[in-house]
């Protein structure tokens, strides 16, 4: 049975379309950078719109553990200083 971490956020319906395109940034580089790290995102269809959640699974707690958190494959994807201010723009909303 895999164990899941699930990251939830929110988003003002005025930044969907902003916010979006920073996760498809994301996502892009990831993947040119071979990211080990795979998350699967997703939208809330029906109910409260502006709710993504990011899951990622594994085997057992240790291996989920192993695998870090958003924030942390955000700044090996950007960077340090691309990374940070990439993280307080979506922390702050104005994404």
């Amino acid at each position: 049975m895999a164990i899941w971490r699930i990251y939830e956020d929110w988003v003002k319906p005025e930044q969907f379309d902003v916010y979006e395109e920073k996760v498809k940034h994301l996502a892009d580089r990831a993947a040119s950078a071979k990211e080990k790290e795979v998350w699967d995102a997703y939208a809330t269809a029906v109910g409260d719109a502006g709710k993504y959640y990011y899951a990622m699974q594994a085997p057992d707690f240790t291996k989920l553990a192993a695998q870090g958190s958003a924030g942390g494959m955000i700044m090996r994807v950007f960077g340090q200083k691309e990374g940070a201010k990439w993280l307080r723009e979506l922390l702050l909303g104005s994404c």
